[in-house]
């Protein structure tokens, strides 16, 4: 309990956003794995679950191309407002 409390009082939503942005490396990288899987999988009539995306979508960037039902789920509210946004 205490530490999922901390957890949903620190974490820092928009500091990890920006984070990600300075790592561009890493994601250029991720972007391209995730491509390559979801370009060969046959996934017709799939669902996918994301648990725990964070505040951003860019993790199923790839798999929207393939993947008409896509949840994105996570514990933060503020997370959760984020992804809201798109």
């Amino acid at each position: 309990e205490e530490v999922m409390e901390r957890y949903r009082r620190d974490f820092a939503t928009k500091a990890y956003k920006d984070e990600l942005e300075t790592i561009k490396a890493v994601y250029i990288f991720e972007q391209k794995q995730l491509h390559d899987i979801f370009d060969v999988l046959s996934l017709s009539g799939c669902k996918l679950l994301d648990v725990g995306c964070g505040p951003t979508v860019h993790n199923v960037f790839s798999a929207a191309r393939r993947i008409n039902d896509i949840v994105l789920s996570d514990f933060l509210p503020a997370n959760r407002l984020e992804v809201e946004k798109w």
